[in-house]
């Protein structure tokens, strides 16, 4: 590994060694997780919803500086849903603490959001599932877009677009550096990306199944034996679509979304609490957890730094392929 010097916007701007950045997670993304990531070479993200306060939030970058000297940002949630949490307090700190980069998902950021992190020299990477976001984001200010494909874990949207079709109408669409989300777990996913037109790559369920990430042995075997067709859409009824691990739970929400019901009958069944005994506890059949398609291309759970190296392995192997064959072309 090492032959092949990764040059993107990712890398240059931020100064990690793959343009890899590992997705927030929610719950899932604590000091350990994250400072793995990095200290892998790549970028990891710190979501702060999950610690409530911005006491809290300040805590946990401090935590992850003890564990690393190498880049991480912050994911900064902008759905109503979360908006219990002090989003501002929490954005001071962030900025306080001068992270490199902030992952913005959900509304898109206001202007005074974006403001205060340019001035603490804080990148934004806003995430959105569909091009029309990423065309009228770019007009705020932000730095980069993630398009998130309709493969991947957590919320891909309502308009079922794959990534293969949604990241290079997105280069087309926009001036913004293009980060891929959705369906990539390996160096095969690396380098599709970057042929795209792609400045990186951002991975969630991949790095859901390594020894760093904190949930239960159980959910972690389940994740090895499922197959890309182990995932349910879930909240599409509703307009914010969620893509899942499917299990007895997901199954029961879709079925009863199909009534109408009201949100606090929902939360019943996949409220935080409730899904926490999946991923802590592993009872695999309460709750919901985030899950993407790529699930069916991992079936190991290695370290952090095993799965990078692997992944920048493979893509080295496949970039020396293409170039064989473009020499091929060429001579004939």
């Amino acid at each position: 590994m090492g032959e092949i010097k990764f040059k993107t916007w990712l890398t240059e701007t931020f100064g990690c060694a793959y343009p890899i950045i590992q997705g927030g997670l929610g719950y899932l993304s604590d000091a350990e997780l994250v400072a793995a990531v990095s200290n892998a070479g790549c970028l990891g993200t710190l979501t702060t919803y999950q610690y409530k306060t911005a006491d809290n939030v300040r805590a946990e970058i401090q935590r992850v500086r003890k564990l690393t000297d190498k880049p991480f940002g912050a994911n900064i949630n902008l759905f109503p849903a979360y908006s219990v949490v002090d989003t501002k307090s929490i954005a001071e700190v962030v900025a306080e603490e001068k992270l490199p980069f902030v992952e913005t998902a959900g509304r898109a950021p206001e202007k005074w959001l974006i403001d205060m992190l340019h001035q603490a020299g804080t990148k934004v990477i806003h995430k959105v599932p569909g091009v029309r976001f990423a065309v009228h984001v770019q007009e705020s200010g932000v730095d980069a877009v993630t398009m998130i494909g309709f493969e991947g874990g957590g919320h891909p949207g309502i308009e079922e677009v794959s990534s293969m079709v949604l990241v290079p109408r997105a280069v087309d669409s926009t001036k913004l550096p293009i980060i891929a989300a959705g369906g990539v777990a390996d160096g095969r996913g690396l380098v599709a990306a970057l042929a795209l037109g792609a400045q990186g790559v951002l991975m969630g369920t991949r790095f859901m199944m390594t020894k760093e990430c904190k949930i239960h042995d159980n959910l972690k075997r389940r994740l090895t034996e499922a197959r890309e067709t182990d995932t349910i859409i879930i909240d599409h009824a509703i307009r914010s679509s969620r893509r899942v691990l499917r299990n007895a739970t997901a199954e029961r929400v879709l079925g009863i979304q199909q009534l109408d019901p009201k949100i606090e009958e929902l939360l019943t069944y996949m409220g935080g609490e409730v899904s926490r005994r999946l991923w802590q506890y592993g009872e695999l059949d309460t709750g919901v957890i985030a899950c993407g398609q790529s699930v069916g291309l991992a079936n190991d759970i290695p370290s952090v730094n095993e799965l990078v190296q692997r992944i920048v392995t493979q893509a080295e192997h496949i970039l020396h392929g293409l170039n064989s064959i473009a020499g091929i072309c060429n001579q004939s």
